[in-house]
């Protein structure tokens, strides 16, 4: 009989000590970002859908994009997960356009 109540222990005690049984609320899931993709023709910077880098517009390497995607600031490419053009700079340039 003690052998039965030691093994009982052994497996229901964890799970209550360490919170592992199933809460009846449902898990929290954080928001997903939006990202706010613009028209790829007429956006001012573009990243290729399989590529990590986004140019501006006018960036001789943004011509070479074969499936482009068209981003409204630099904050939704960035938030896209791509990385700025080291030729293009647009990181550089939007704040150069911002300041007075």
């Amino acid at each position: 009989m003690r052998f039965v109540s030691i093994l009982l222990c052994i497996a229901v005690l964890p799970l209550s000590v360490c919170g592992c049984r199933k809460s009846s609320e449902p898990p929290r899931e954080s928001p997903a970002p939006t990202i706010r993709r613009a028209d790829p023709t007429t956006a001012p910077f573009v990243a290729g859908k399989r590529n990590k880098v986004y140019h501006k517009r006018d960036c001789p390497y943004a011509a070479n994009l074969d499936s482009p995607a068209g981003y409204s600031t630099v904050q939704d490419a960035e938030s896209s997960g791509h990385i700025p053009c080291v030729f293009c700079s647009p990181r550089g340039n939007e704040a150069q356009e911002k300041t007075p």
